[in-house]
Formats: C-alpha cells, sequence, structure tokens
C-alpha cells in the first residue's frame, strides 16, 4: 500500500505521473497528494473496475461520503475517459485480539505493564505510525508473533513473554484463530 512517504518520494511521483492518472500507482500517489488526511491508498484494478482503498488518518480510518465524492470528482478530473468505474472505499477491518502471558520484573507493576504492552501493540498497528519504519501499518499486511515482539521490545517492567496467542474477534464476541494472510484492503485494528 501506499503511504505517506518522504518529500523526495512524493517529488518523485509527481514527476513520474505528472499529476496524470495513467496506472494504479498513480491513482494512489494523486490520492495521497489530494489531502493530508489520507494515510494509505491503494488501487486495484481489473477489466471495467478500478477500486480505491483509502485509509483516513484520526480515530476512523473509514472515509466519509463527502471525502469519497470529493476524491472520485478529483481523479476523474486527472484520468481519461477511458478509466471506466472508479469506487472508493475504506479499508475492510479486520479486528486482532492477543493473549499473552506475561512475566513481569515485579507484581506491584503488573497492571502498569499490562497497559503499556496494549498500547505498544496497538502503536505498532498504527495505520499512521506503525511498524517498523514508522510509515503505518500497511493495508493487507497481517502480523504475527515477531511482529508483536518487535513492539514490545524494551518495554518497560517487562521480563519476558511466554505464550502469545493472535486471534480474530468477530461480531465483538466470536474469536477464531488469526489468518496467515490477508486480503490487500484489509486493515487490522487491535481490539
Amino acid at each position: 500500500a501506499r503511504t505517506r512517504a518522504g518529500r523526495s518520494a512524493d517529488r518523485g511521483a509527481r514527476l513520474r505521473h505528472r499529476n496524470r492518472a495513467v496506472s494504479a500507482p498513480d491513482l494512489e500517489d494523486l490520492a495521497l497528494q489530494s489531502s493530508p488526511d489520507i494515510a494509505q491508498a491503494r488501487c486495484f484494478a481489473t477489466r471495467g473496475d478500478v477500486r480505491l482503498v483509502v485509509v483516513m488518518r484520526g480515530s476512523n480510518p473509514m472515509p466519509n461520503a463527502a471525502q469519497r465524492r470529493e476524491l472520485e470528482r478529483l481523479l476523474r478530473g486527472v484520468s481519461p475517459v477511458t478509466l471506466g468505474a472508479l469506487r472508493i472505499e475504506g479499508p475492510t477491518l479486520r479486528f486482532l485480539g492477543a493473549h499473552l502471558q506475561l512475566h513481569v520484573q515485579s507484581l506491584d507493576d503488573a497492571g502498569a505493564v499490562a497497559r503499556s504492552v496494549r498500547e505498544r501493540i496497538a502503536a505498532w498497528l498504527d495505520a499512521v505510525t506503525g511498524g517498523a519504519d514508522g510509515e503505518g501499518w500497511p493495508l493487507g499486511r497481517s502480523p504475527d508473533a515477531s511482529d508483536i515482539a518487535l513492539a514490545l521490545v524494551d518495554a518497560p517492567g517487562l521480563a519476558g513473554v511466554a505464550d502469545m496467542v493472535l486471534h480474530e474477534i468477530v461480531n465483538r464476541v466470536l474469536e477464531r484463530p488469526w489468518p496467515a494472510s490477508l486480503r490487500g484492503s484489509d486493515l487490522v485494528v487491535l481490539r
């Protein structure tokens, strides 16, 4: 998924597409350039159908109707008439649950360590600032135990993690094993 990267990458993209959309990466780049509220964009193009998934900054990653209309208007204005159907959508949210058996340095700090662990995992999976590079947890990427372990490196008061089980939460209650892979339009959210 395309994310907001450094200025040099934005300049390179502008030179490549010259503010015209002729390919899926052009649509992604132009969507990101269109608004600072868009954190990620991923384009899926099939014959006669273009679907652009955008992740918004803030507490709600879903674009509202006005944001979708404005982005569609802008992209149609810089695209060839042969573009065909263009749909602007938000990501499919996949809710991650994690059962961790934590070893803490002091039982007196167990509650604070547990809160810190949850905050660190949520920050690692943040669509805007998460991940190892700090550029946002990408659309379509499925976290695994090693990702959670990286999020917890140097967590204050945490002596180790003895066991970790990742699961998906469906309809706020049903738990099923976390999938090894996700669709490109899926966004992971810690529940």
